[in-house]
């Protein structure tokens, strides 16, 4: 990931980094274990035995220390902190070794093939990883016949990750009605409306 160079490279403070990437490192490596899982079951495929659900399932049950499921609580964590992450991007882009480092990593991804991404713009992958899961699943389940050992795990498994995509959409409403609470601070003055746990619940414009 980048955060390990920009660390390394005293480019950015590390709370700056914090706030920018959050999660993103082990998302990273919660990602790269269900790809390595899911790899090692297609070379030793067996179309009538090989059972896929269990990829996902484990990581639903594996605790996470916000009493849910690993998986739900760094992607509800990464959703919780994605506005602050994008403020913080907003605010250093006057830093000169900031701005030095973004122009040399675009080179460099351009260069090898990787896109022309900004970092912003992936930044807002992880949000849509969940959404992406439940489709593969929904994908693989149209795909296994209801005699096969996998159908009625996988049918489990996509009730597992939608109910995570549900805590993810729940996370983002929330999280836009908070930024719905500074942006309405910028429009006001006289006061300060931004506060832990204050949100946005509705909004009535002059007519």
């Amino acid at each position: 990931t980048l955060m390990a160079p920009l660390s390394q490279a005293a480019i950015l403070p590390a709370p700056v980094i914090t706030k920018v990437f959050s999660c993103c490192d082990r998302i990273s490596e919660l990602s790269d274990e269900i790809h390595e899982q899911l790899k090692a079951r297609l070379r030793a495929w067996d179309t009538a035995r090989t059972i896929v659900s269990d990829v996902f399932t484990h990581q639903m049950e594996s605790a996470g220390i916000f009493g849910s499921s690993r998986l739900a609580d760094l992607y509800v964590q990464y959703v919780n902190n994605f506005e602050q992450s994008q403020r913080t991007l907003r605010s250093i882009d006057d830093v000169t070794e900031w701005g030095y480092f973004q122009k040399h990593w675009k080179l460099l991804t351009v260069a090898t093939g990787c896109g022309d991404h900004t970092i912003a713009s992936l930044l807002i992958q992880p949000v849509q990883r969940i959404p992406r899961y439940k489709l593969l699943l929904e994908q693989l389940l149209k795909a296994t016949p209801e005699a096969h050992p996998d159908h009625a795990p996988t049918q489990a498994a996509l009730e597992m990750v939608s109910a995570v995509a549900h805590k993810v959409n729940t996370a983002i409403k929330r999280r836009e009605a908070v930024e719905a609470v500074y942006e309405l601070q910028s429009e006001f003055v006289g006061g300060e409306l931004v506060r832990p746990g204050r949100y946005l619940v509705k909004r009535v414009d002059d007519v």
